[in-house]
């Protein structure tokens, strides 16, 4: 059987493995040439412990709003424009913990089988710690993550200072997203997925089935077809009459090189600002900051950069020791219940759509892409009715 898959990011690649190990002849269309923008621009934490419990997160956009200055940020013409996407948002996305805990419990194991059965170089660290400014806060966060509770000494030793305490989960990961996304790429040429990079696809077809699919004004055709475009997924799904309700949340990714120190002992996010500090290697660190809503718009203001820079430091202790080497903009297709759109389209018979990871694509592809290849297969999962795309018809 042939499967066409639209996007290769990470959950687009994720999805064609499981699909070419499995014997389906697959093509992976991309409109990127190189990087795949979002799949390698993010802080590379595999953490669905963190996941249901951030402080900042999609419910926390409007009851609680720090401005330019702080790590969430609305622009006035976006709020206009998703008004009612950000009100369903603070009335859903609690809803969504245990369904988001359960699938990415999933997904981490299904990690564990990746690395175990395939021979990758991604700068797998083992072990992420939280870390907060109240100790209180730590306690209870390592009480209901079931976490072991870090002091302010231990968090001293590992290269941070400032902060009273904090809940590490020694099960759970990060790797070098960068890595990651090359290595997946590699996985699939071995399993003779064709990958046409740089093309711009769109899809042709009307209920009840999809016909084919439009490159460079040829028309390829599969049997089926999966919609894994991120934040351009609702742009695909215009000509077919279906609107899913995802919207571009933007973050930004800062590389340092550090003179061959070891900074950081473990990977961490730093919970009261929602940053991840991770070092992959003896010589790189890398940092990951904000929660914009600001259209697809790339700039981001020497201020902004300034506050992320500044809050950092303010607890690194080795910070004065970073060289700045590079940054890149990362955009997060996020739903108004923070839960991805994984399912049938609703009226397509051959349509599947994995979208709407918001700030978890990294953490949820391999579930995901195991949960595409299932639906593709005639076969049932548990998440089906929770993740469907026609919840919010």
């Amino acid at each position: 059987m042939r499967v066409i898959v639209l996007g290769g990011g990470v959950i687009g690649m994720f999805s064609a493995y499981y699909l070419a190990r499995n014997g389906f002849a697959v093509t992976l269309i991309d409109k990127n040439s190189e990087d795949g923008e979002a799949s390698v621009h993010n802080g590379g934490l595999i953490v669905p412990s963190f996941a249901t419990a951030p402080s900042i997160g999609v419910a926390d956009v409007l009851s609680r709003y720090f401005g330019r200055q702080g790590a969430v940020y609305i622009s006035p013409r976006e709020l206009l424009r998703n008004i009612s996407w950000l009100l369903e948002a603070r009335k859903t996305v609690r809803r969504a913990a245990k369904t988001l805990t359960e699938f990415g419990m999933l997904s981490l194991e299904l990690y564990r089988d990746f690395f175990n059965e395939e021979s990758v170089d991604v700068d797998l660290k083992h072990g992420v710690v939280g870390l907060y400014e109240n100790a209180d806060l730590a306690k209870e966060a390592a009480r209901k993550l079931n976490g072991r509770f870090v002091d302010a000494r231990e968090a001293q030793e590992l290269g941070f200072i400032g902060l009273r305490g904090g809940v590490e989960l020694e099960e759970e990961f990060s790797v070098d997203p960068a890595k990651l996304f090359s290595e997946l790429r590699r996985k699939l040429l071995a399993l003779r997925t064709k990958i046409m990079l740089g093309k711009e696809a769109q899809l042709n077809g009307a209920l009840p089935k999809i016909d084919s699919v439009m490159v460079d004004g040829e028309s390829l055709r599969a049997d089926e077809y999966v919609l894994a475009a991120g934040v351009w997924t609702r742009g695909q799904c215009r000509s077919i009459g279906y609107d899913p309700p995802i919207i571009p949340a933007r973050g930004l990714v800062m590389k340092f090189d550090t003179n061959g120190e070891r900074l950081v002992g473990r990977p961490v996010l730093l919970e009261d600002y929602g940053i991840p500090v991770i070092q992959h290697n003896q010589n790189t660190l890398r940092i990951t900051g904000f929660f914009e809503l600001k259209g697809f718009d790339k700039t981001f203001s020497a201020s902004r950069k300034t506050w992320l820079l500044r809050t950092v430091s303010k607890h690194l202790s080795g910070a004065a020791k970073l060289r700045f080497l590079g940054e890149g903009v990362g955009y997060r297709p996020c739903t108004p219940d923070q839960l991805p759109i994984i399912g049938r389209v609703p009226g397509f018979e051959n349509l599947v759509v994995a979208s709407g990871h918001c700030r978890l694509g990294v953490t949820l592809a391999p579930a995901t892409g195991h949960m595409v290849e299932s639906l593709i297969q005639g076969k049932g999962m548990n998440f089906t009715r929770d993740l469907a795309p026609g919840r919010f018809e």
